[in-house]
């Protein structure tokens, strides 16, 4: 961004330096050729702004492209999080259910256990010693259910009753072990998303604040180029100003050379000072062309223009020819930054004639031209939006409505 500012700190120090020598009086015309040298340097400095607001455009939206599919892949993770939580909390509640029916069984085996014995109690007390003898030496109930001898002592019922819930407790159990390998599966699988999308938090958050810069710097960078935008609609202030001022220096020297004759030749007398003449104008281009913006308040058609138009611009291709609307004398063949290549042309009576952002010029300096003479070429030069041709007719000191004297 440094660098950036410093291109447009040379570009102003360019506007600068134009703008000296164009209040400089009448050694300010620079040849073409110096101007086209420096119009070069001028459009390779915009030219390489454009380029670099270009290129952080274009990694701006590689960020956001990128940062897109970041958000849709943690988009699908967190979807995936969610139906992966759903499914633990489902076997979570599933494990609960079996822990229920797995208490119920353990609780109907102690039933059973307690009756079976309340049975043998009942044995014993009428004379039956022989369960209490089993019952006592065994070691429990597996035990004593295991003893074959005595295996068909034991009543079928409570045998088989006590069989079936050791069966649907065992039962029980194995579907709970797979719930809960299950669920750690899942919380496994969940804990690699979980970290998964945290490495994509990371990234996403370096991402925006990558974006953050980007956008900050293409802030700058168009705050720089409204600045440089601003500059160039002074210097176009300034060149318009400069006109005015050299065509009033040349109404001076003439009215200074007309005065100076009539005092070494007393028999003139004196006149009455001419009113400028409407008449003997001819159209500017060599086509109709399209008048795309007309004189006095406006809104700037681009970055840099006046919004007080001086004169007309006429839309017509490239290279069309520009012609001298009256005959006169070529006061100015130059270039500006913001004219870009323009004529200047004193057709006598404090009239002048300007012609801007040419491509390229037919006269010189000091030329005499007639009315319809071809002095120039159309072009987009300077601060313009497209080809056109400025048109604009200034009238002792002060610019007029062009359309008071030609027309198509």
């Amino acid at each position: 961004m440094r660098y950036m500012r410093k291109l447009y700190k040379v570009a102003a120090l360019m506007l600068c330096l134009s703008t000296a020598v164009v209040t400089a009086g009448h050694s300010y015309a620079v040849t073409v050729s110096e101007a086209q040298q420096e119009k070069k340097e001028l459009e390779a400095k915009k030219s390489e702004t454009k380029k670099l607001l270009e290129d952080l455009e274009a990694d701006k939206d590689d960020i956001l492209a990128y940062v897109s599919k970041l958000d849709n892949k943690m988009t699908k993770l967190s979807t995936g999080i969610n139906d992966i939580e759903k499914k633990i909390k489902k076997k979570e509640k599933n494990i609960q259910k079996l822990e229920g029916k797995i208490e119920k069984a353990q609780s109907d085996i102690t039933n059973q256990y307690e009756t079976m014995k309340k049975r043998i109690k009942y044995m014993y007390e009428n004379k039956n010693t022989g369960y209490i003898d089993i019952l006592l030496s065994s070691g429990g109930l597996s035990d004593f259910l295991n003893r074959s001898e005595y295996i068909e002592k034991i009543s079928e019922y409570d045998s088989s009753m006590i069989t079936n819930y050791q069966n649907a407790k065992k039962n029980l159990e194995s579907k709970k072990t797979e719930l809960t390998e299950n669920k750690e599966v899942l919380v496994a699988s969940k804990k690699e998303l979980v970290s998964e999308k945290k490495a994509l938090n990371t990234i996403f958050d370096k991402k925006n604040s990558e974006l953050s810069r980007y956008n900050q710097e293409i802030k700058d960078a168009q705050s720089d180029i409204s600045e440089y935008n601003n500059e160039l609609e002074k210097q176009e202030k300034i060149i318009e100003q400069a006109l005015l001022e050299e065509q009033r220096r040349i109404m001076a020297e003439e009215a200074r050379k007309k005065a100076e004759a009539e005092k070494n030749n007393p028999n003139t007398g004196t006149q009455t000072p001419s009113q400028p003449n409407t008449g003997g104008f001819v159209w500017p281009l060599a086509i109709s062309g399209t008048i795309t913006s007309y004189f006095g308040h406006r809104t700037s058609p681009t970055a840099g223009a006046s919004s007080y138009h001086q004169g007309i611009d006429v839309g017509a291709p490239a290279g069309t020819i520009i012609r001298a609307t009256k005959a006169g004398t070529v006061t100015t063949a130059s270039y500006s930054s913001g004219a870009g290549n323009y004529v200047m042309i004193n057709h006598g009576d404090g009239v002048f004639s300007v012609y801007m952002h040419c491509s390229s010029l037919n006269v010189k300096q000091g030329q005499s031209v007639a009315a319809g003479a071809t002095i120039a070429y159309v072009g987009s030069t300077g601060v313009s939006t497209g080809n056109h041709l400025h048109f604009g007719i200034s009238v002792n000191g002060s610019y007029v409505n062009p359309l008071g004297y030609v027309s198509r």
